[in-house]
């Protein structure tokens, strides 16, 4: 899952306002926001947010609209699973109230059809893999009992790339700015079970020398070319899995770090804090920090890895531009 370099401003900039906010109130600022923007604690604030695009709900950024659900900036637990293949997603679509119809195609049966087509032009086309994904089927919230901390429970469900290729589009050409505008937050922070085949990881990387690591994507990909974007943008893919047989974010990270930049970071360096609806296309996702100050990792260590060929995924990146981790070069 990609987006552009100004979204990813207003995701850095949330994160820090998200950490003063927390220290001002004492509380943990996932309980005082439930799938809400933050309450805006000072003028400078308020400036920040309007610079990112920020109404009530949804977040738009140029043609990119995306909805937080969920913030923790001590980083969320995570307990994930695989839900029960009970029926195909063009059943559960089904299940919706009605006044989410629109969202959600009314012949499921028949876009099925174009899937297995995909499918099909995938197999014939030496180029392209059908890779095995996981989409999201509901989330629940909770706590720990003895810490306070934010837990997300995600139900994970088997999906592929022709899939997310098919009812992405569907979603893009049917359901309007104005669709999504007129929901209010309890619906948008509801999954949609059927509708979801993709999950994304999404990080910046901090390095030792106090560098925040974009990246310019190559023109041989399919989307964002040319553009910069964070350090790491990774789906997740059907073969995360932890040793419980769970489907494993950290673990997901820390993959596409190595193949994105070519370094090794551990689940300790990894702090996710958010949970997220790229509205635009039907995608959710996590986003995340990795801090390697304590590590030694330098920027250049990053360029090196990667110009050694370390990075198995070189070529989805044309260079690495390593600025300043302060508040007014990110938002230069």
């Amino acid at each position: 899952m990609l987006w552009g370099l100004d979204f990813w401003v207003g995701g850095i900039i949330g994160a820090l306002l998200g950490v003063i906010a927390e220290r001002v109130f004492g509380t943990p600022i996932d309980a005082l926001i439930r799938g809400r923007k933050t309450h805006l604690i000072s003028k400078k604030s308020e400036h920040l947010m309007k610079l990112v695009g920020a109404n009530k709900k949804l977040l738009h950024v140029g043609d990119e609209l995306v909805y937080v659900r969920s913030f923790c900036p001590a980083g969320f637990q995570f307990n994930s699973r695989i839900t029960a293949e009970d029926r195909p997603w063009y059943l559960k679509i089904k299940d919706v109230p009605e006044h989410f119809r629109s969202l959600v195609p009314t012949d499921g049966a028949s876009l099925e059809r174009d899937i297995e087509a995909e499918r099909e032009a995938i197999a014939s086309d030496p180029g392209r893999w059908n890779e095995r994904k996981l989409g999201v089927d509901a989330v629940w919230d909770s706590r720990d009992p003895q810490t306070g901390r934010a837990i997300l429970d995600i139900g994970f469900t088997p999906s592929d790339f022709a899939s997310s290729n098919v009812i992405g589009d569907w979603w893009r050409k049917n359901v309007s700015t104005e669709m999504l505008d007129a929901l209010d937050d309890n619906d948008l922070s509801r999954v949609i079970s059927g509708m979801s085949h993709n999950f994304g990881l999404n990080a910046t990387v901090r390095t030792s020398d106090n560098k925040l690591l974009l990246v310019e994507r190559s023109g041989r990909i399919s989307s964002g070319r040319k553009k910069l974007h964070i350090s790491v943008n990774e789906g997740m893919q059907a073969s995360d899995i932890d040793a419980n047989n769970r489907p494993d974010l950290f673990g997901t990270l820390i993959r596409g770090t190595q193949e994105e930049l070519g370094i090794k970071v551990l689940a300790q360096d990894i702090t996710l804090h958010s949970l997220i609806l790229d509205a635009s296309r039907y995608q959710w996702a996590v986003l995340g920090h990795i801090d390697l100050r304590e590590r030694g990792v330098l920027a250049s260590d990053v360029i090196e890895a990667r110009m050694a060929s370390a990075a198995e995924d070189w070529w989805e990146n044309s260079k690495i531009f390593p600025i300043d981790c302060v508040p007014n070069v990110i938002l230069e």
